[in-house]
């Protein structure tokens, strides 16, 4: 008789933040790049980000979710006012 022994991780199984958590780290992150019209590049999130509080962690899991939710909101915008 054979024993298997099925070794998971936690961080290599699942999402580093809890989805719930994530995606209102990621609007919240959004908003900011837009008011501060720092979406554009990756640096200027980055620096945006972290002088505003946001922990260097959470920033480099969820920054290009960020930028990517920022600036479809800024073209979505730009479209509904032309």
């Amino acid at each position: 008789m054979s024993t298997r022994v099925i070794a998971s991780s936690y961080l290599t199984d699942s999402p580093l933040l809890p989805q719930d958590s994530r995606e209102s780290r990621v609007l919240r992150m959004a908003e900011a790049l837009i008011e501060h019209e720092a979406y554009a590049d990756r640096a200027d999130a980055v620096r945006c980000l972290r002088s505003l509080g946001f922990s260097i962690f959470d920033i480099h899991v969820a920054v290009d979710d960020a930028r990517q939710v920022a600036a479809q909101v800024a073209v979505a915008e730009e479209i509904a006012g032309s």
